[in-house]
């Protein structure tokens, strides 16, 4: 019995022994990131650029979970608005980020919770690119090159200032190392890596309307297409099988997925629907479609308008914009592929990251501009630059195929001499190029001249018998470009404010800011420390939100707005039909420069008249007739105790998704003065209710509850495969 039981223990020892060595690799050039970045997680410098704002958005919105509350509604800013897209951007339903207030609740600062999450979140895709490499070398020490050349390339930077980027292109990565495993995997197999492909496409349909993921798909498949269509047959056969074999579980699978593009849906149909404004300063003039975006807006947010060629290799010390940056080793391996043979999987990265690069080169490309006339979603976004990390990403995994090409050597092939003088020629090239360059780094040289020594040793034959020291050594040549590069980025971060979220649920005010006193008028758009207190609704960025109050804005004066907007609360005593299409706004104006008691309704069930005087009365505060007895972002409650029937106004941006209840009842509730919300009180004690869209609050919990239990699922599945190991 012990001859059967001790070579298979052995087997299992061996495994763990080789995957713990392995991960412990793994983390050590992550711990080496982590090192030069110390300052950013000791609070000697911080985050900046979009990344401000992403930080006070999430912590906001974890707070508000906290409170039982998932905030689909912005009351402070523009009148009140929807909450819906804001932070979707960079995926509110992605789990990962629970760990937030998870380490909030453990005693660490939002904001070190923010960046400790998003190192953690880096690794995750860090870890995803090692995968997606092995699976196309099958050598373990060319995908930890590949590792380290995409850790510390210009993703490793940018993720500081631009977490959208991170948040897309990680579940991404892991997309592609789901659906190769599931097409090579033995049909036993296949579950758990359907499950995961489901569970990164949830993730997707979740993070900044899954555009980028599309695009790098539709070209990874149309290169495919045009260069091994055997494989997308090969592919619809795995699939049709696997569904053949587990209908059901392929349903629930589909059923996920549907589910998770169901806010995307719901925003896309308010913005399509006219009911959201968005993006007025960037639409292309004279455009009914509010989801579109300029050709010219999208031209200044291509890839040529913010990755300029000379940053690849030099001007580190000045630039900043680091997207573009790529070890140098990347490219000295591109130069080692040109005696290489074509291989398929090679000529279809190749041609996806082309078709990439055509994509975000915007108006530079006719690519682009074909797009643009014929497919709706290239025309709703402008940032085509963060393609940049996806073809970054696409090179990085090119270079690694060929290297291993290049170092498998078959003498009866080719012989030593001519790679020897490939070697020394590309290095050589290199060598000229960047003496001809300013402001380049002394360890790009070192990489130059160093990897020519070594390959020339390597073709030569010196390391036959020690392959690991040859591994190891061009290991440490990848890190010496990138150690100096990311020396030249820490200042950029030093120095930046640091700023920490207020706590505790919002409170509700009465009063607005006066306009042109500049509170919170010029505050970023996602700050939601400043907007946990209101705006005047008069910024100067340019109005985002709903789309009457947007229609007010621009046609009334704002010198009859401006008194107006700053009271929460008017009661009035009769009001008037107006046309909601084609309202009088010289009549609007004239009403609400005066406070002229008589609301404009477009509803002839709201119409209504009780005894009164020509003033209506704004409430600048608790009172005795109306007091607010709670408040929340999509729930108000209020007690009145008016003498005679009243139309109360709240000043808050009328939406169809607002509900109205008085004492229990259901009521109607009206637009009122174009933009804002009206109810009829009757005489006497009442408790007035208004709630934003309960269904769809109870349904995103349930969503989140669901996008937690996938990843646990997971988690537990291949953490039991591998200890069956």
């Amino acid at each position: 019995m012990c001859d059967i039981i001790d070579p298979i223990m052995s087997t299992i020892l061996a495994k763990i022994k080789t995957d713990l060595k392995w991960m412990a690799v793994l983390i050590l050039p992550f711990l080496l990131w982590l090192a030069v970045y110390h300052n950013l997680f000791i609070g000697k410098s911080t985050i900046t650029g979009d990344n401000n704002n992403y930080f006070h958005a999430m912590v906001y919105h974890f707070q508000s979970l906290t409170r039982g509350e998932f905030p689909l509604w912005m009351p402070f800013q523009s009148w009140g608005t929807l909450d819906n897209f804001d932070f979707r951007t960079v995926g509110d339903l992605n789990p990962i980020f629970l760990l937030i207030p998870v380490q909030i609740f453990f005693g660490s600062s939002p904001y070190t919770a923010f960046v400790v999450t998003m190192a953690l979140y880096f690794w995750i895709g860090c870890l995803g690119f090692y995968l997606l490499a092995y699976s196309i070398t099958k050598d373990r020490y060319l995908s930890l090159v590949a590792y380290i050349l995409w850790m510390f390339s210009g993703m490793g930077v940018v993720l500081w200032t631009q977490l959208s980027i991170l948040t897309t292109i990680v579940p991404t990565i892991w997309f592609f190392v789901f659906l190769i495993g599931f097409l090579r995997a033995k049909e036993k197999n296949r579950m758990r890596y359907a499950a995961g492909l489901t569970f990164v496409v949830m993730i997707l349909l979740t993070t900044y309307l899954p555009f980028f993921f599309l695009t790098t798909f539709l070209c990874f498949l149309t290169a495919i297409l045009f260069i091994a269509p055997g494989y997308c047959i090969q592919a619809l056969r795995s699939l049709a099988g696997f569904i053949k074999q587990h209908p059901w579980v392929s349903l629930l699978f589909l059923s996920a997925v549907v589910l998770s593009a169901f806010p995307w849906g719901l925003w896309y149909q308010q913005v399509h629907l006219g009911e959201n404004v968005i993006l007025i300063d960037r639409a292309p003039q004279g455009s009914k479609d509010q989801l579109s975006v300029g050709l010219g807006m999208i031209n200044s947010g291509s890839l040529f308008s913010q990755a300029l060629w000379f940053e690849l290799f030099s001007g580190f010390r000045a630039q900043m914009n680091f997207s573009a940056y790529i070890p140098l080793f990347a490219f000295i391996g591109i130069g080692l592929s040109l005696i290489n043979r074509l291989r398929r999987e090679q000529i279809i990265l190749f041609v996806t990251g082309l078709l990439l690069f055509l994509v975000s080169s915007a108006g530079v490309a006719p690519v682009h501009k074909f797009l643009y006339e014929h497919v709706l979603i290239f025309r709703m976004f402008r940032n085509y630059f963060m393609f940049w990390q996806f073809i970054e990403a696409v090179v990085i995994l090119y270079v690694i195929g060929e290297l291993k090409e290049f170092l498998s050597f078959f003498p009866a092939s080719r012989g030593k001499g001519r790679d020897i003088i490939n070697v020394l020629g590309v290095n050589g090239f290199f060598i000229f190029f960047l003496s001809r360059i300013d402001d380049v780094p002394s360890s790009s040289f070192w990489t130059v001249i160093l990897s020519a020594i070594w390959l020339c040793l390597y073709v030569a034959g010196a390391f036959k018998s020690l392959k690991s020291l040859f591994q190891w050594g061009m290991i440490v040549i990848v890190l010496i470009n990138p150690m100096q590069v990311y020396g030249y980025y820490q200042p950029i971060f030093t120095g930046s404010a640091k700023i920490e979220p207020l706590g505790g649920p919002p409170q509700f005010s009465y009063m607005r800011p006066v306009q042109g006193s500049g509170f919170n008028e010029n505050s970023a758009y996602y700050d939601r420390v400043k907007l946990f207190q209101d705006e005047s609704g008069f910024v100067k960025r340019g109005y985002v939100g709903i789309n009457g109050s947007h229609r007010l804005y621009t046609n009334v004066p704002e010198k009859s707005l401006k008194e107006y907007v700053r009271y929460k609360f008017v009661v009035y005593d009769r009001t008037s039909l107006s046309d909601s299409k084609n309202p009088d706004f010289k009549r609007l104006a004239d009403n609400l420069g005066s406070f002229f008691n008589e609301a404009l309704v477009d509803d002839a069930r709201a119409l209504g008249v009780s005894p009164g005087g020509d003033i209506a009365q704004p409430l600048p505060g608790p009172s005795p007739e109306l007091r607010v007895t709670k408040f929340t972002l999509n729930t108000i409650e209020v007690d009145t105790n008016f003498l005679k029937k009243k139309f109360l106004v709240y000043n808050d941006s009328f939406h169809n998704g607002w509900q109205a209840s008085i004492d229990g009842q259901s009521v109607a509730l009206f637009r009122a003065n174009v933009a804002f919300k009206g109810v009829w009180i009757q005489p006497g004690p009442h408790h007035m209710v208004l709630t934003f869209n309960p269904l769809e609050h109870v349904f995103l919990w349930c969503l989140l509850f669901v996008f937690v239990a996938w990843l646990g699922g997971l988690l537990f599945f291949w953490g039991m495969r591998w200890l069956r190991y």
